[in-house]
């Protein structure tokens, strides 16, 4: 009896090991095959080639080096590549990942590395992460090296403290945040200090039917140029939604600053919200795609953009397009707030643009002597502000105890409570 049970126990002892190891198998494969989707997904959406090198497999792991290649900075025979060493370490039910990651510069036989050789020598980004193979969700964390580097002739004196970035999700469900506790930039001409940022960026859908929330808060920001007092934000808090639609983007912001102040002197406060639009969701990303191209382009030959008419010619279709629906730019709120004032300036209203027709309208009517101006005057708009300071009124040309003002855009000419006041263009 007893010879028995230690049989079947040893029998399903062995049973249990074969598929442990069947399942380490099965999960190195898995890993492998989604990881080469993955760069060719990459390749093909956003054009930049990633290969691997120097794979080295054993049972329970593998190590590799992932390489992209970032032609679009290429100049004089000089390129740029996102290196990535890791070692992936295989479960029966997720693979766990850690490693490293830089932007080289390579000059011939020469490799300088962003972090470890010039921002924090002997130290990159490390990384870990894990991928489920049941859920296939990420969860990942970047950390960036301490960065306190003094200035020389090729880069400002900087420092960055306790930086992380952090993707977790599935593919098309996933979220971005980050946060560094502190942070700054010293040129001779301008100094930039801010801390503590945080911000998470949360992202459902598909590529062509998406919909995206930011947000971002930074406790304090400072600048200050070589001649100026320095200028302080403090309180800084963001909130934007995008929805992305090949017939309509839109998209919201709200945006306060608790308190700004020149040289420790407080100035006031403010707060935005506005919407924008009716934009052809696929025009406008085929338009930003185009754009982009085209300046990347330029910036590889060294050309400077002195035609901006001839920037936007190939893609005059995907302009069209996107201004066909009329798009409107609503200003729900803003309020300046400052000591200076009794009360609060209020401005609320909207600005448009008037697309009927606009299909008909022919590239070479902007080069035309009055320019841009077949565009320019299809803009319209219509504002209310309240309390406003009796010298704006006495500048708008209106009595100084008139405190609410209609400010209204028509055919180039802006016009306060209905009389004109100033040709734009």
């Amino acid at each position: 009896m007893k010879k028995g049970l230690v049989g079947a126990g040893a029998v399903l002892l062995v049973v249990v090991v074969i598929g442990y190891l069947a399942g380490i198998v099965y999960s190195r494969h898995l890993f492998m095959e989604r990881l080469d989707e993955t760069l060719v997904k990459i390749s093909v959406e956003s054009g930049i080639a990633v290969s691997k090198q120097q794979v080295s497999s054993g049972f329970f792991s593998t190590s590799m080096r992932l390489v992209a290649h970032l032609d679009r900075f290429d100049a004089g025979g000089e390129r740029s590549e996102l290196v990535v060493p890791l070692t992936a370490r295989h479960g029966i039910f997720s693979t766990s990942l850690d490693g490293q990651l830089d932007l080289e510069h390579v000059a011939g036989d020469t490799r300088e590395a962003l972090f470890a050789d010039l921002l924090s020598p002997g130290r990159s980004a490390e990384f870990t992460a894990s991928v489920s193979h049941l859920s296939e969700r990420l969860k990942s964390e970047l950390r960036l090296p301490q960065i306190d580097r003094a200035g020389d002739e090729r880069l400002p004196a900087m420092t960055l403290h306790a930086g992380v970035l952090r993707l977790n999700g599935v593919e098309g469900d996933f979220d971005l945040s980050g946060e560094w506790q502190s942070a700054s930039f010293i040129t001779p001409d301008a100094q930039l200090q801010f801390g503590p940022l945080r911000f998470v960026s949360r992202y459902a859908g598909e590529e062509d039917n998406f919909h995206q929330g930011d947000e971002l808060t930074l406790d304090r920001v400072q600048f200050q140029g070589a001649r100026s007092l320095p200028v302080t934000l403090e309180r800084i808090d963001y909130h934007g939604q995008t929805s992305f639609a090949a017939d309509n983007l839109r998209y919201t912001l709200a945006l306060a600053v608790g308190d700004a102040s020149v040289y420790q002197q407080r100035l006031g406060s403010a707060r935005l919200s506005a919407t924008l639009d009716n934009l052809d969701g696929a025009a406008s990303q085929r338009l930003l795609k185009g754009l982009e191209q085209g300046l990347s382009s330029r910036r590889s030959a060294a050309e400077p953009i002195t035609d901006w008419t001839a920037l936007v010619e190939p893609h005059w279709n995907d302009l069209l397009t996107v201004l066909a629906g009329s798009p409107q730019l609503t200003v729900d709120e803003l309020e300046l707030e400052t000591s200076m004032l009794e009360k609060p300036i209020h401005v609320e209203g909207a600005l448009n643009f008037d697309g009927r027709d606009i299909m008909a309208l022919e590239p070479d009517a902007l080069r035309a002597e009055d320019g841009w101006r077949p565009l320019l005057s299809r803009l319209y708009g219509d504002f209310d502000l309240d309390n406003a300071p009796p010298l704006v009124s006495l500048i708008a040309g209106v009595a100084p105890d008139q405190s609410s003002l209609n400010i209204t855009l028509d055919d180039g000419t802006l016009s306060i409570n209905e009389q004109p006041w100033f040709k734009l263009f």
